[in-house]
């Protein structure tokens, strides 16, 4: 697989992502709803999650992917001091909403 990909499947933590063909790696991103979701499970039922989805994905079983499987590095934006929700400077995951919410 080469280049961007997307994956919006409810209930699967990945929402989008890309291959990162000059580290050999896969970068998925977890967004919106599903972040706030997902932040809330520890980081070995994320792990546990991510690599069934793309087990799925590529159309192999789950002990495949684990033994291809080497590391699994997560960055939470959320709680990044300065940036707070993401390395674009967007809201946390219900920023938004909870600012609505006190407007009123």
């Amino acid at each position: 697989m080469a280049g961007f990909f997307a994956s919006v499947n409810s209930g699967k933590p990945l929402t989008s992502g890309f291959d990162g063909t000059n580290t050999h790696s896969l970068v998925g991103f977890i967004m919106a709803n599903n972040a706030r979701y997902w932040s809330t499970k520890t980081k070995q039922e994320r792990t546990e999650a991510v690599l069934q989805q793309y087990a799925e994905m590529f159309g192999r079983d789950i002990e495949f992917v684990k033994d291809q499987f080497v590391h699994f590095m997560e960055q939470n934006w959320a709680n990044e001091e300065f940036s707070r929700g993401c390395y674009e400077g967007y809201t946390t995951p219900g920023g938004k909403h909870d600012t609505i919410l006190l407007i009123q």
